[in-house]
């Protein structure tokens, strides 16, 4: 697994330079693993001085030989179609983990989330439009406090 994003004392999170990315994965690679899951804090906001999430996959497709790699979480307006095309290469697993949290957008901006519903389900159809046999999975919060009946109800039917 390779940390693309951590939390350091001054900033909020950080990202791993790329060539430290590219590194670790030839080093992986030595050692025998076969596959890379690409992980971290917010993922999908990658940046090394401009150097993006899309960039940094192209870099890692091109410049290594690792026969399957994953990401580990995206949230739902981190699914573009430049994104999408990267998963022409079948060295790319087709898993997406996309973070819905909750089914009710008031829960979700009450948890900081900069996607609502809608986003979440324009997201999932992006996917299936553009690679229809990916896996999809996510993950919930039940419970959040103030989250009613109705609320719940919500998330099961977004489900």
């Amino acid at each position: 697994m390779l940390l693309l994003h951590r939390t350091s004392g001054e900033k909020r999170e950080e990202s791993t330079p790329a060539e430290q990315v590219i590194a670790q994965i030839k080093d992986r690679q030595t050692e025998g693993y076969q596959e890379i899951v690409i992980t971290g804090v917010e993922v999908g906001s990658y940046n090394d001085n401009g150097f993006k999430l899309t960039d940094l996959l192209k870099r890692i497709l091109s410049e290594t030989d690792i026969p399957r790699l994953r990401l580990s979480s995206l949230q739902p307006p981190e699914i573009t179609t430049e994104l999408l095309n990267l998963w022409q290469n079948p060295r790319l697993c087709r898993h997406f983990h996309l973070s819905l949290q909750s089914g009710c957008d008031s829960v979700l901006e009450r948890m900081n989330r900069r996607y609502s519903t809608a986003d979440y389900a324009h997201a999932v159809t992006s996917v299936r439009n553009a690679i229809p046999d990916a896996a999809i999975t996510t993950d919930i919060i039940v419970g959040f406090p103030g989250e009613t009946d109705d609320k719940f109800e919500n998330k099961l039917s977004i489900l």
